[in-house]
């Protein structure tokens, strides 16, 4: 949900590598509020089981520890994005946040994915959380599979770019060489994005 919940302007959003470190925390959380500097905390799972998914989220204020709104989803993965505009539309409702049409028309699309390619996506993006160059390695397989099987993903483009801009800030690859890939590939998932 982080990069649905990116796209409206009147919300500013905490990216989830700089999360990630609490997702196993036995923290308060008023203290992970604290030190990521937030009012409001989103937490949730995803289970999958063959074509199905269910998607459970939840909207938090870590200073009360009151749920300011939960809701739970079922579908297949084809609606995924679906799933996740309608997710993320509804905690911008719930904490009264402006949208505008066009970040409505961008969030709330009705875009069907390929199961493979979304499968491909998941395990790259996985994979591109480990920092290492084999890891960024088997990331790129992954990123380049779901593009073989669903060209106009552009999440899988931009996984691509992110992995990119890693690698080359890691030094795992050269710099210049690696910004221009993901230049390229951020200019892709763009231009696909726009497009849906």
């Amino acid at each position: 949900l982080t990069s649905e919940l990116q796209k409206i302007s009147g919300l500013s959003v905490i990216s989830s590598s700089a999360t990630r470190r609490y997702s196993d925390s036995t923290l308060p959380l008023k203290q992970i509020a604290d030190e990521l500097g937030v009012d409001a905390l989103v937490t949730g799972s995803v289970y999958r089981a063959e074509n199905d998914i269910q998607i459970f989220a939840e909207l938090t204020d870590p200073k009360t520890l009151n749920i300011i709104w939960s809701q739970n989803y079922k579908d297949t993965v084809n609606n995924v994005i679906q799933v996740q505009g309608k997710a993320t539309l509804a905690i911008a409702s719930a904490i009264r946040v402006v949208v505008t049409d066009e970040e409505q028309a961008r969030i709330a699309r009705d875009l069907e994915v390929d199961p493979g390619a979304y499968d491909a996506y998941l395990k790259g993006w996985q994979a591109s959380t480990i920092f290492t160059a084999e890891s960024f390695d088997t990331s790129l397989d992954h990123f380049r599979r779901a593009q073989e099987l669903d060209s106009d993903m552009a999440s899988a483009w931009s996984g691509e770019a992110r992995l990119h801009f890693l690698r080359g800030v890691m030094e795992i690859a050269p710099f210049k060489e690696q910004m221009e890939k993901a230049r390229a590939a951020a200019e892709k998932a763009r231009a696909l994005d726009e497009n849906d």
